[in-house]
């Protein structure tokens, strides 16, 4: 990935999507509806499992363009700011019960 999608909290493609959405660590999925079912049907399913929104964009060339890449691009997803990331752990950490 490039350092800029990084800086923009930004990863493309289903392997870094997905890996990206086991961590729950996304805020938002992107799926291109001209993007082949095969490909995205396993990001949907493990984004809707997760809470994560679905995003659906028109095309790939415009969901890559939208990710800054010259390519089209079938999936992304938006990293959780820090903060989102930090509420999250918070929540799912066990909460100890008084005596």
């Amino acid at each position: 990935m490039s350092a800029k999608r990084r800086a923009e909290g930004i990863v493309v493609g289903v392997k870094q999507t997905f890996r990206m959405i086991e961590q729950k660590r996304l805020s938002e999925v992107y799926i291109a509806e001209d993007a082949d079912s095969f490909v995205t049907k396993g990001i949907e399913a493990a984004a809707e499992k997760n809470g994560i929104r679905i995003i659906r964009v028109p095309s790939r060339r415009q969901l890559g363009m939208q990710c800054g890449i010259e390519t089209g691009a079938a999936v992304a997803g938006r990293i959780l700011s820090q903060r989102q990331d930090d509420d999250m752990q918070a929540a799912e950490k066990p909460q100890k019960q008084p005596l």
